[in-house]
């Protein structure tokens, strides 16, 4: 997640929470991190396992969907889509530039493929660690601080709010993204999303 209860439970100013309150602040902070990724294209929190996901390529740039890039485990070409029985690419014939801090993928030689389309599968793990935890190795990018500020401020926001937009009890836990679909965000955390918005190439 891009913050944690503690973060949410310090800006409050209280002590403790009790067991409703920290069920509807988690939800909460599921649904934030949810609009988060949403408003900016992109995978921001990091995956505890790998995932599968095609491209269209064109140009010698592909640009992933969540970065940075914390490993990458294979690039597989299939114009028939049967990525099963298609060798990966070798490390040689692509690089991560920035050292996948800006999820590009550029390709050695040629260009990406475009035809057909979503003939380019990658399994990867890419986004920020999440808060309250540590990186478990050096490709891994702790979760940036103002993130994490911009998720304590809206769900603060909205857990003050709670009962304006009819939040109740633990019948929110887990989230409810649906449900902020129509709430603007404050100014100051859309200037924060703005900044990490993934721009396709």
């Amino acid at each position: 997640m891009l913050c944690t209860l503690e973060q949410i439970r310090q800006r409050l100013g209280v002590t403790s929470l009790s067991a409703e309150e920290s069920a509807v602040l988690t939800g909460l902070i599921g649904s934030v991190t949810a609009m988060a990724e949403q408003y900016c294209h992109r995978g921001l929190v990091l995956p505890e396992e790998p995932v599968t996901e095609v491209y269209t390529g064109g140009t010698p740039y592909l640009r992933l969907r969540a970065f940075p890039i914390a490993g990458l485990q294979s690039i597989r070409i299939a114009a028939d889509w049967d990525f099963d029985s298609a060798e990966p690419l070798v490390s040689s014939e692509y690089r991560l530039l920035q050292s996948g801090r800006s999820g590009i993928v550029y390709r050695v030689d040629l260009p990406w493929p475009a035809e057909p389309p979503d003939s380019i599968q990658v399994v990867y793990r890419g986004g920020y660690v999440p808060a309250g935890s540590e990186p478990a190795s050096s490709a891994e990018v702790p979760m940036p601080a103002d993130l994490q500020e911009s998720a304590v401020e809206q769900v603060s926001f909205l857990f003050k709010r709670r009962d304006d937009i009819g939040l109740s009890g633990v019948s929110f836990q887990g989230g409810s993204f649906s449900k902020f679909e129509n709430i603007d965000l404050l100014p100051q955390v859309k200037r924060i999303w703005d900044a990490y918005k993934r721009i396709v190439l």
